[in-house]
């Protein structure tokens, strides 16, 4: 529900959301413990996600360097080099 609540809504709507569900559980007498932390693991695991995503887009932004080194020629032994 939390995840729901969070990813489905806008942020405008997150607390009066989250207020719902806290609700709708304490209802079912679920402990307010419980409650919290769920929905602080719930945050904490979107969070991690969200931020392996932006770390994937930029991996995927930035530009591939490659190491160069030049050598002497050196017949028979820099042809080997491609």
């Amino acid at each position: 529900m939390v995840n729901r609540a969070l990813l489905l809504s806008d942020s405008k709507h997150h607390k009066k959301n989250l207020s719902y569900i806290i609700t709708i559980l304490l209802e079912n007498d679920y402990s307010l413990s419980f409650i919290f932390e769920t929905i602080n693991h719930g945050i904490k695991i979107l969070s991690e996600r969200r931020t392996a995503m932006q770390d994937s887009i930029n991996n995927e932004n930035q530009e591939i360097k490659f190491s160069w080194f030049t050598i002497s020629y050196i017949p028979s032994f820099t042809d080997r080099f491609k």
